[in-house]
């Protein structure tokens, strides 16, 4: 994915940090250093995605993380899982959609990590939460990059379950449920063709769900 430059960076940033970040709904005045460390981390890994060196991202993002544990060193194996899980994308030869689709395994241990970072203190309610909203911005995102390979309308089929669940379990308003399945039918390489090709389109559906998300929570 190393052709879709600063843009694509920004967007798979975004996607990795703004709802852990604002679903905690942490002040700004509390934003500590090693937290900060660790967003810049998240950043590092990002780039690592687009145009920029991987190599010279990867260091950064190895130091920054290592800054972020500091004080609370429960984080070191999260944060060792990232570089990992970077290596492994950066430095093999994988198709757009095979590499897109372990970015979006690593967002899942990156949204983990920034809430861990700052809630410090997960109960167990807010923990199965977190887990099904990380899936519902997640998974959807990866049936639809992969929906012309899947039998039938099989992903339509999921993608509406996903949805009603997520209703049902109250993590989706009829807003967001309704959002979900208009913004992965536009994205759907069925219907939009050349959609797959540009991958920093599936982050961006990611993001904008979850800052729909958070937004309709706030508001109730």
């Amino acid at each position: 994915m190393k052709n879709n430059g600063l843009l694509a960076g920004v967007l798979f940033f975004a996607q990795a940090t703004l709802f852990p970040i604002l679903n905690s709904g942490l002040p700004l005045t509390q934003f500590s250093w090693r937290l900060a460390a660790l967003v810049a981390m998240a950043l590092a890994l990002s780039f690592t995605q687009s145009a920029f060196s991987p190599r010279a991202m990867l260091i950064a993002a190895a130091v920054l993380g290592l800054l972020g544990c500091i004080g609370q060193w429960q984080l070191l194996p999260l944060v060792i899982t990232q570089l990992g899980f970077s290596l492994l994308l950066n430095f093999q030869q994988l198709n757009v959609r095979v590499q897109l689709s372990g970015w979006f395994i690593q967002v899942i241990f990156l949204q983990l990590l920034l809430t861990i970072a700052v809630v410090q203190v997960l109960p167990a309610a807010f923990l199965t939460g977190l887990l099904l909203d990380i899936a519902l911005l997640t998974l959807p995102a990866l049936l639809t990059l992969w929906a012309d390979r899947l039998p039938g309308w099989s992903d339509v089929v999921l993608l509406v379950a996903m949805a009603g669940g997520g209703f049902l379990l109250q993590r989706l308003t009829l807003v967001t449920a309704a959002a979900l399945l208009i913004l992965t039918a536009l994205l759907n390489p069925r219907i939009a063709k050349k959609a797959s090709s540009h991958p920093a389109l599936y982050a961006a559906l990611a993001t904008v769900q979850g800052l729909l998300m958070t937004l309709t929570r706030l508001h109730g």
